[in-house]
C-alpha cells in the first residue's frame, strides 16, 4: 500500500501521518522528501524509496507533477489535503481521494481514518482478486 500526500501544509501533512501512525496495528514506512531539492534528483530518490520498500509507506511532501505520476505508476493513491491546494498535481477524480483534518469538512472530504480504512479495503481487495488469479 502507498498513499501519497499533496497540497496544505508540512505541519498538516505531518499531521495526517500522525494520525494514521496512532491508528494502525502495522505502522506504514513514512518516507519524508523535504529539503531534497527539485526535479530528477526528488524523482529517483523517490523511485528507489518504493522500490525499496516493504509494507505500507506513506510518502509526506508529494510536490511535482513527476513524483504523483510515479505513485501512481507503482499502484498508489493520492491524498490531497485541505486548504491550500497543489498547482502542479491535478486530482484524478478515478483513484485521488480528498482529505480533511477538520471536524466540519465539506461532504466530498473523508477524514484520516476514513481515508485509511477505505485504503486498506481496496489494497486487501486488489490483493485477493491477484491471489485468485495466480491460483487458477
Amino acid at each position: 500500500m502507498l498513499i501519497g500526500l499533496v497540497g496544505s501544509t508540512i505541519e498538516v501533512r505531518e499531521e495526517v501521518v500522525q494520525r494514521v501512525l496512532n491508528m494502525s496495528i502495522v505502522r506504514p514506512h513514512v518516507a519524508s522528501l523535504v529539503g531534497l531539492g527539485r526535479g530528477v534528483t526528488r524523482s529517483r530518490v523517490l523511485d528507489k524509496l518504493i522500490e525499496s520498500r516493504r509494507g505500507a509507506m506513506i510518502i509526506t511532501h508529494v510536490m511535482t507533477e513527476g513524483e504523483s505520476d510515479l505513485i501512481r505508476r507503482k499502484g498508489g493513491i493520492l491524498w490531497h489535503m485541505h486548504g491550500d491546494v497543489s498547482d502542479k498535481i491535478e486530482f484524478d477524480i478515478h483513484q485521488d481521494v480528498w482529505v480533511s483534518l477538520e471536524e466540519n469538512r465539506p461532504k466530498h472530504f473523508y477524514n484520516v481514518e476514513q481515508a485509511y480504512s477505505v485504503q486498506i479495503i481496496k489494497h486487501r481487495s486488489h490483493n485477493a482478486s491477484s491471489y485468485r488469479r495466480r491460483a487458477a
